[in-house]
């Protein structure tokens, strides 16, 4: 927003005789803008939770030119610049947001605190692909990630898996560093009959982790019985 002001300079000038007093006006104008400050908020509201072992992502509003600084207890946290932030850790949250212009603002606080007990049913594994299994490190390669490759959306809605779990993270950048691919996990019982299925990281030492940051896949469920 830019808005004009005119400025009226009224100078005073006296002559030497008294009768023959003359003054003088001018005007001068120059201009001030006002840039409009960002829209700092979180997506999540003022409170939320997440399961006990995990997190939950915490979203900014986007804006063009934007920059953020996630803050925990008021305290910048070291790298979380992003408008998205996996929070596994109890506290208040806030994030500061920066536009373009340099104009700054700081969102309202967010509480975020763990649910007690554990929710769901953690299922841990171990697995390795032969394709990007690196004999030399006893590592998986993690090319795809590296080459931003990977969705954000779990990729298991099309046949013949047809799996239509809403599993994703809020960006590219929210996929692990060291995941090899998205891995889908069923849960059968002794009979072979699907109980759930599950979708999540295939990370390069061959372990999984969840969306939410969980060592191993978080089922909703709680099975009985043999697997």
């Amino acid at each position: 927003m830019r808005q004009l002001f005119r400025l009226l300079l009224i100078l005073g000038i006296s002559s030497p005789l008294a009768l023959q007093a003359q003054s003088c006006v001018g005007t001068a104008t120059f201009n001030v803008t006002i840039n409009p400050a960002p829209t700092a908020s979180i997506s999540n509201g003022s409170s939320v939770q997440y399961c006990t072992g995990g997190g939950v992502y915490l979203t900014a509003v986007q804006g063009t030119g934007y920059t953020y600084q996630w803050r925990l207890n008021g305290n910048p946290i070291s790298g979380a610049t992003s408008w998205s932030y996996l929070a596994t850790v109890a506290g208040t949250y806030s994030v500061q947001v920066t536009n373009a212009s340099g104009c700054a603002i700081v969102s309202t606080n967010t509480t975020v605190a763990a649910t007690a007990p554990v929710c769901g049913t953690i299922v841990k594994a171990r697995l390795f692909l032969e394709g990007p299994f690196n004999s030399g490190t006893s590592l998986m390669n993690t090319t795809l990630r590296s080459a931003s490759l990977l969705p954000r959306l779990q990729p298991f809605d099309i046949a013949p898996w047809n799996y239509s779990g809403a599993e994703t993270v809020p960006q590219q950048s929210d996929i692990p560093t060291n995941a090899v691919d998205w891995v889908l996990l069923e849960l059968r019982d002794n009979a072979n009959a699907l109980i759930a299925s599950r979708a999540g990281f295939l990370l390069n030492d061959g372990t999984l982790r969840d969306i939410d940051g969980t060592a191993g896949f978080r089922f909703a469920i709680t099975p009985s019985g043999k697997l």
